[in-house]
């Protein structure tokens, strides 16, 4: 049984709706191509295949809007990964509209309410509704370290304390052209300083608890995990350890500040406003 087989069989034996997809390229399908257009296309439509029955989701993050930029649901690029652009370009059928954390898909379009102050890991957001809809996570040659939706377990566990709340704001450029006023908010790493997750031990614990299926061959390595079931472990895990994600370089530091402020780190502590 090839490999693309057996990551369809998974999703049909998981049986979940939607499934977000992250991507990386090198260790994904081999494929003969003339260039790289008739690349991405072959990576798309087997990943398509595969998927079939179900909504899929693809990250289209941009962080321009952080710098002032206006975010253009239909023009802003996904930065993350030339998949993920050539899906939204030829394939998606919809992309959020909340700026910086966007996702494009196909399949039911998830709505959102622009109209108050948004955050792409609190209630109500893309994380929170795959969550809520117990939907698939499947890494498509990309490890564990691209699982943006981490954050998601951070800022919803109540225990996150090394890192602080940061307010954008900006404008979303609408399908009929007009530009809306949007405020974003998410926690972000304290300025200039060194915080790294320990990806090894949150990918050994993972594999360790049966919490993901890896399926590799050759170079192809797929990772699939039913994100309900992921994020309860990892909530489980801060609840024991408000510092499990942190690497050890990162806990030399934020531990003892943490001690010495008695409290959770704020914008101030390492910006001036």
């Amino acid at each position: 049984m090839d490999i693309s087989t057996q990551v369809y069989n998974k999703i049909v034996e998981l049986n979940k709706g939607t499934v977000l997809m992250h991507s990386d390229l090198m260790n994904g399908f081999s494929f003969p191509f003339r260039d790289r257009s008739h690349l991405l296309s072959q990576h798309m439509n087997k990943l398509l295949s595969i998927c079939s029955g179900v909504d899929l989701w693809m990250p289209t993050f941009n962080y321009d809007f952080c710098k002032g930029i206006a975010y253009d649901i239909y023009k802003t690029p996904s930065a993350v990964g030339a998949l993920t652009e050539y899906f939204r370009k030829h394939h998606a059928a919809w992309r959020t509209c909340v700026p910086v954390f966007s996702f494009a898909g196909v399949g039911l379009e998830p709505v959102f309410d622009l109209h108050s102050v948004l955050n792409p890991f609190g209630k109500g957001s893309a994380f929170d509704k795959l969550y809520k809809s117990d939907s698939l996570l499947m890494h498509y040659g990309s490890g564990i370290y691209s699982s943006t939706i981490l954050h998601y377990a951070e800022y919803t566990s109540g225990t996150l304390v090394y890192r602080y709340d940061k307010l954008f704001s900006g404008s979303v450029i609408c399908a009929n052209g007009a530009s809306l006023p949007v405020d974003v908010k998410f926690h972000v790493r304290p300025l200039n300083r060194h915080l790294e997750y320990d990806w090894d031990k949150i990918e050994k614990d993972l594999v360790s608890n049966g919490i993901t299926t890896l399926l590799h061959y050759e170079s192809t390595r797929i990772i699939i995990c039913e994100i309900k079931k992921l994020i309860d472990f990892w909530k489980e895990r801060l609840q024991a350890d408000q510092l499990y994600f942190l690497d050890i370089k990162s806990k030399g530091w934020v531990e003892p500040l943490l001690q010495k402020l008695g409290r959770p780190f704020i914008i101030n502590d390492f910006e001036t406003l």
